[in-house]
């Protein structure tokens, strides 16, 4: 099975972003073209691409493919459009998509072979119909292409021959949101307190966050703590991710791990880039 279904876990594109490629506590809108996926000498950059053409409209990005290693590398580009599940994890999109970006994309060159230490530009043509006045993505998959090797023979009757072939592959999500579109709700629709999945000895946030607008969200939540007792008061560290329309994910934030035993309130708060409404949801409890 190809590495990039690793490169999800690493990327969560993506989704954890995106997630994983680390943290805005600045901008809910930052791009990560500047930053690369790397895997056994390979590069590919950027890591996502988040655009907001106008209906109408045609432009050309870029992708690079860098092969630092000794060895020639081929890599075929293609189309994976998704969908969400609870978890943000990206799961094949249903035939026909209405918002499967990969219809408005053309790769050129869908295939390129690299010798040692080169590196190449594959262009991707963006054509935004009038009519697309809605959301769209899709991810771009840069899969090693790797030439089958002859298998061995076999040399008995209880004995076989496994033509299993490691490769690399990397994902770089794109993301469409048109000028017109109305990133006008992210809401919080649960907010309580779990153990941690890995240590039940300790505990989470976990927030419901659905997107109710027909726009992208790119979304930082975060957790405001205040010691009921004494007052003082304790932000957590931001979670930065993107909701799709209309689709909901869970959002874990952990306690802090030098929290002092006593009374609580938390405000979890939910940032989707909108000047005018910022959503939150508080509880009480008491720790330990």
């Amino acid at each position: 099975m190809k590495n990039y279904f690793t490169s999800f876990a690493i990327i969560l594109l993506g989704f954890t972003v995106l997630l994983a490629k680390g943290q805005n506590t600045d901008n809910t809108k930052k791009d990560t073209a500047n930053t690369k996926y790397k895997d056994m000498g390979v590069a590919v950059s950027p890591a996502s691409m988040h655009l907001s053409l106008k209906p109408g409209t045609t432009t050309t990005k870029e992708i690079t493919i860098n092969n630092d290693t000794k060895a020639t590398k081929k890599f075929s580009l293609n189309f994976f459009d998704f969908v969400a599940d609870q978890n943000e994890k990206p799961v094949a999109a249903p035939k026909n998509s209405k918002y499967a970006m990969s219809r408005y994309i053309n790769i050129v060159p869908s295939y390129v072979e690299l010798k040692p230490y080169e590196k190449t530009k594959i262009k991707l043509i963006i054509n935004i119909p009038d009519t697309a006045d809605y959301s769209a993505w899709t991810i771009i998959m840069v899969d090693q292409a790797t030439d089958r090797p002859k298998l061995d023979p076999v040399q008995n009757d209880k004995t076989i021959s496994m033509g299993v072939i490691p490769s690399i592959g990397f994902a770089v999500y794109i993301y469409q949101n048109p000028p017109n579109v109305k990133i006008n709700n992210v809401e919080i629709t649960s907010f309580s307190i779990a153990n941690d999945k890995k240590d039940p000895t300790k505990k989470d946030f976990v927030m419901n966050i659905k997107n109710t607008g027909d726009g992208i969200g790119y979304t930082v939540a975060y957790v405001d703590l205040v010691n009921i007792t004494d007052g003082k008061k304790t932000r957590l560290p931001n979670v930065s991710f993107n909701v799709l329309p209309q689709f909901s994910r869970d959002v874990i934030i952990k306690f802090p791990a030098d929290l002092t035993p006593g009374k609580y309130s938390a405000l979890g708060v939910v940032d989707f880039g909108n000047e005018d409404v910022i959503n939150g949801q508080e509880i009480e409890f008491t720790y330990p």
